[in-house]
C-alpha cells in the first residue's frame, strides 16, 4: 500500500500538513491533491447518483471516505447496499484519471453500517468505512493503486479559519456529472473562488456547486503550497458551503473512539 505523500513534498507549519509544488498557475497543483479526489456512483432502479468523496486514512482507522450523506441513500430515504468508487490513475502526462477500474463498496455488512453520520443534522456529510471486510480491496501489489491524504496532519479548524482570507483563491476538486469545463466524467474538474466567511459551522465560499460535485474538496493555496481546508456539504449555482476538514474527529466522534 503506498500512501499519496512523499518526504520531499511534504513542509509542517503551525501543525498544517502543506504541500511545496512550484507552481505558477493552477490548476498545476500537485497529483497528491486530486490523486485523493475520487468519482463515487450509486447505482439504483430509480435514479443513479454521482458525486465526489476524498479518501483519508489514519494510523488507527485506516481509509475511510468522506462525502456528502445523500451519497449513501436511496430514493426512499434508505441506506444504500453499495457504492461504486472510481480509482484514480496516472496518464502518460501525469493527468489524473477517474476508472475506469472500479471497486465496489459495501455500505452494508452483516447487517451492520460501515456509514457514519454527523450528530449535526444540517451537515450533509458522511464517512464510510474502507476498513478490511467490506468489500473496498487495497491490494499493496498493485503501485498507487489507492491515494489517500493523512488526517493525522490534517489542520485543526481554529488553524484553517487563521489561514482562510477574502483575497486569496481557494480550489474545489471534483467530478460533476455536468462540470463547467469537464468534457469527460474520467477527469476532475477544476473550479475557483474566494472565502467569503463562514455560516452556521460552514465555510462559504464563491464557488458554484453542480450536479456531482457533491463532496468535493477545496483546497487552499499559500504562495505554492497547498492544504486542505474544507468538504462542501451544500451549495448553489453561485456559491458552496464547506464544513471544516478539521471539525471531522468532532463531528464524527462515535467513528473516531470505537
Amino acid at each position: 500500500m503506498r500512501a499519496i505523500f512523499h518526504q520531499s513534498f511534504v513542509i509542517y507549519w503551525f501543525g498544517a500538513i502543506l504541500f511545496s509544488c512550484g507552481l505558477n498557475a493552477q490548476p498545476q497543483m500537485p497529483n497528491a491533491l486530486p490523486s485523493s479526489v475520487y468519482r463515487i456512483v450509486q447505482f439504483n432502479p430509480e435514479k443513479t447518483l454521482q458525486g465526489t468523496a476524498v479518501m483519508l486514512r489514519d494510523s488507527i482507522k485506516g481509509c475511510f471516505l468522506v462525502t456528502n450523506a445523500h451519497m449513501t441513500f436511496n430514493s426512499k430515504g434508505k441506506l444504500s447496499d453499495s457504492l461504486w468508487v472510481f480509482l484514480n490513475s496516472h496518464s502518460g502526462t501525469n493527468e489524473v484519471i477517474s476508472g475506469p477500474r472500479k471497486v465496489c463498496l459495501r455500505l452494508k455488512v452483516d447487517q451492520s453500517s460501515q456509514v457514519y453520520l454527523s450528530e449535526d443534522k444540517q451537515m450533509d456529510i458522511v464517512i464510510v468505512d474502507c476498513t478490511e471486510g467490506n468489500g473496498f480491496i487495497l491490494d499493496p501489489t498493485i503501485p498507487d493503486s489507492v491515494f489517500w491524504i493523512n488526517a493525522n496532519t490534517v489542520n485543526k479548524s481554529e488553524i484553517v479559519n487563521v489561514l482562510l482570507d477574502s483575497t486569496s483563491i481557494y480550489t474545489a476538486i471534483g467530478y460533476p456529472s455536468k462540470g463547467i469545463n469537464q468534457q469527460s466524467a474520467m477527469y476532475p474538474e477544476f473550479r475557483w473562488g474566494r472565502y467569503s466567511g463562514t455560516n452556521q459551522g460552514f465555510q462559504v465560499f464563491d464557488i458554484p456547486v453542480i450536479g456531482g460535485s457533491s463532496g468535493s474538496a477545496v483546497f487552499y493555496e499559500l504562495g505554492n503550497k497547498y492544504a486542505i481546508v474544507g468538504i462542501i456539504a451544500r451549495g448553489t449555482d453561485k456559491l458552496c458551503f464547506a464544513i471544516p476538514i478539521g471539525s471531522l474527529v468532532e463531528r464524527f466522534a462515535s467513528f473516531f473512539q470505537r
